[in-house]
């Protein structure tokens, strides 16, 4: 009996001129560090150009999902996610829409969770999520040993943070181009930005559409970086933030946003 060929990852490199991105329709982020590989989330490509973002890979499914307002609110631990939200005992999926519909669901279903408007896909950029997470040793490892049905998204990190946050930008090829030193060097997939507001050194990967989707005048930018472990998070968890409204060169036009935050202890 002949052995089945090993499943090939599904994903390859792009080039484009200078610019060379990683393009796939399913990606998995994971975290790589001195005690291991974690799985984080998924990001997948929809054939109309829509972003989903899947959370498989946490144990705990009790979770709450909401329409928050920092500035009502403006101390995060006071947010009161349960006024404008919903708890639910299963994960969820992130969907931002290429109108620039953005809400929560189901994994796998199509009921409608927080909805609200954000930033159309096919002009303007901006920040597409931003993930809060504790407690890696907590979150799903890969089996190194099988070929992986999705294209890993490696983010390393040379000692073991407690806490990280990995965020996802969209930005225009033309303009990642236009803001690079050197007029000649090749940029990608793996490249580090100058963040402007304190002039840190950021490490992106640069993810793409396959061919045949139709946004591609756009790449997601994903990074990652320690941040303080949060007082009270004594346990693998998570809390993500995304669908804020225009807010290209400006401050978001209003603070609101989605978001959920597992687990979810109490009643």
């Amino acid at each position: 009996m002949s052995k089945q060929r090993p499943r090939k990852t599904q994903g390859e490199q792009v080039r484009e001129g200078r610019l060379v991105y990683l393009a796939a329709a399913s990606s998995t982020v994971i975290a790589a560090t001195p005690f291991g590989h974690f799985k984080l989330f998924k990001v997948t490509f929809g054939q109309d150009g829509s972003i989903y973002v899947p959370f498989p890979y946490l144990d705990t499914k009790r979770g709450v999902l909401s329409e928050a307002d920092p500035e009502t609110e403006p101390d995060p631990k006071t947010l009161n996610l349960r006024r404008n939200g919903i708890v639910v005992e299963y994960d969820v999926k992130f969907s931002h829409h290429t109108s620039g519909w953005v809400h929560f669901s189901k994994t796998g279903e199509h009921a409608l969770l927080p909805r609200r408007h954000s930033f159309p896909l096919n002009g303007p950029i901006g920040i597409v999520f931003d993930f809060h997470l504790y407690w890696l040793r907590g979150f799903a490892a890969p089996d190194l040993k099988k070929a992986p049905r999705d294209l890993p998204l490696v983010l390393r990190f040379p000692k073991h943070p407690t806490s990280i946050r990995v965020w996802g930008e969209w930005r225009r090829k033309r303009d990642i181009l236009n803001n690079t030193e050197d007029p000649m060097m090749s940029v990608g997939p793996a490249a580090m930005v100058t963040r402007r507001t304190d002039g840190a050194n950021m490490h992106f990967l640069f993810l793409g559409q396959p061919k045949g989707y139709p946004l591609q005048e756009h790449l997601l930018m994903i990074s990652a970086e320690e941040i303080p472990h949060a007082e009270g998070a004594d346990s693998p968890g998570a809390v993500f933030l995304g669908g804020w409204d225009d807010h290209e060169d400006k401050r978001p036009a209003s603070p609101r946003m989605l978001v959920f935050m597992y687990p979810m202890l109490g009643a």
